[in-house]
């Protein structure tokens, strides 16, 4: 299993133009820190939208450095841990969630028993069904405890949201099929789940999900993307919502994508008919927001320069709002100060941003690239404790957009609860928990990242260093 290090002085050569000539600021730079690859190329799976490519960004042993799960539809799925900031290895117990006999489309880390420690689990879905991997530290690995959680096996999964739906705090789940029947599973705790709803009639796949608190109250709705028609409803009671039905969907994300405060709803629809979901550059992004008692797509008075861009995938990224588009040649990086093009010579088929500008790129020929935008050291991660899944953050005093804590990039799935800000001295930082309540926390400069939970100040996590627990 190779591991190919590309550091960023690698992306300029002897016949660069100087960082002043070049296209855009030097913050929307961007440049390859790794080159991945597994010991299988992967291989479309199922020939459906639903084959995007799996990457989950999550701080698996609690280093403060967020480590990379990546799918392989062919072969074993690999677990890198981050040792440093520019370096990726494979973990010591990445053999316990490799899942070698499987095909792999998706995967999210979550913090699923908020009595446990703070460590998140591990989801994987799979074509056998979804995989929970209960993570016990650097110490103890993971343990693959699907079997007792009470969730369905034996049927490809397409599609997963985690949300408290009922403000529990607790995550429960959201999980479709490839013959597109769904449900939802409420979270008992000490990872044990029971279903809140049966099958839903068969049909077109959900091919992504987002689970979130959109509208007024504060209870989350749940979003659906199938490729006959996009879907809102109500997370307690399921009714439908109003919201535009968008044919030849791919996926969804989530940002508060014009600067109101409020979170937006960013839709990834193939330009071709339903039937042709090949991954490339022929998506169309649709954008939309909370009107009154549902979604409405929405045309802001200063769109994002990226929202009429083609895209086989977005993913939007904080802070600001900035927003990495995957291509069938180039990938993008979008700001408000320029863009910036980055060509991977491999058709990409999905995006996941991580807290530090970094950005995990897949491709049906293989390798997966890291790549991290040039202003990645001027920010702070905040890591979140289960229970704020649906959270917002915002800077205090700062005109960048509000924060959401717990948002999927690119799948809409979900990763672990993790949040970037512009680094300072200190910041003042307002978070509005899921049930509609603030808290004023300070955030100091002195450390890279933090540990936020509720009704406590925060605390440094992990090592400055940033060499984490795992040799």
């Amino acid at each position: 299993m190779a591991v190919l290090l590309v550091l960023a002085a690698a992306c300029t050569t002897p016949g660069d133009p100087p960082d002043s000539e070049r296209v855009g600021s030097s913050e929307t730079r961007l440049d390859v820190v790794a080159e991945l690859t597994t010991s299988h190329p992967a291989q479309p799976y199922g020939g459906t939208a639903a084959s995007t490519t799996g990457q989950a960004w999550g701080d698996s042993d609690g280093d403060g450095l967020v480590d990379l799960y990546v799918t392989d539809q062919s072969g074993p799925n690999v677990l890198y841990h981050r040792s440093t900031r520019d370096r990726f290895e494979v973990d010591a117990w990445a053999e316990d969630v490799s899942l070698p006999e499987v095909a792999s489309t998706r995967a999210t880390w979550q913090e699923l028993d908020a009595d446990a420690d703070t460590l998140p689990e591990l989801s994987v879905l799979t074509e056998n069904g979804i995989h929970i991997f209960r993570n016990d530290g650097p110490e103890g690995g993971f343990v693959d405890v699907t079997a007792d959680t009470g969730l369905p096996t034996g049927m490809p999964a397409t599609s997963l949201a985690w949300g408290d739906l009922d403000l529990d705090g607790r995550l429960d789940l959201f999980l479709g099929h490839m013959d597109g029947g769904w449900g939802l599973w409420h979270n008992e705790g000490d990872l044990r789940f029971t279903a809140i709803t049966g099958e839903n009639p068969r049909g077109s796949p959900v091919v992504s999900a987002a689970i979130w608190n959109l509208g007024n109250d504060p209870y989350p709705e749940v979003f659906l993307v199938r490729p006959t028609g996009t879907q809102l409803l109500a997370g307690r009671t399921l009714r439908p919502l109003p919201s535009p039905t968008l044919e030849g969907g791919r996926s969804v994300s989530l940002g508060d994508i014009v600067g109101d405060g409020q979170p937006e709803v960013v839709v990834v629809t193939a330009r071709a008919t339903p039937e042709a979901q090949e991954p490339g550059a022929s998506g169309e992004l649709h954008l939309l927001a909370w009107e009154g008692a549902g979604l409405d797509e929405v045309s802001p008075e200063a769109p994002p320069p990226w929202l009429q861009a083609g895209a086989g995938d977005v993913a939007v990224l904080s802070p600001g709002r900035r927003a990495y588009l995957t291509g069938s040649g180039a990938d993008v990086l979008f700001t408000d100060r320029g863009a910036a093009e980055l060509d991977l010579h491999a058709p990409g088929e999905g995006a996941a941003a991580g807290p530090g500008g970094l950005v995990a790129r897949g491709s049906d020929a293989g390798p997966y690239f890291v790549v991290r935008t040039r202003d990645a050291e001027g920010v702070t991660t905040l890591h979140f404790d289960a229970t704020t899944v649906g959270a917002t953050v915002r800077v205090t005093g700062d005109s960048q957009p509000v924060y959401l804590v717990g948002v999927g990039p690119g799948t809409g799935a979900g990763h672990a609860p993790l949040v970037e800000i512009p680094r300072s001295a200190a910041s003042e930082v307002e978070i509005t928990w899921p049930d509609g309540t603030r808290q004023l926390v300070n955030v100091k400069g002195t450390h890279t990242a933090w540990r936020i939970r509720r009704d406590t100040a925060p605390v440094p996590a992990g090592p400055t260093s940033g060499d984490g627990p795992r040799r």
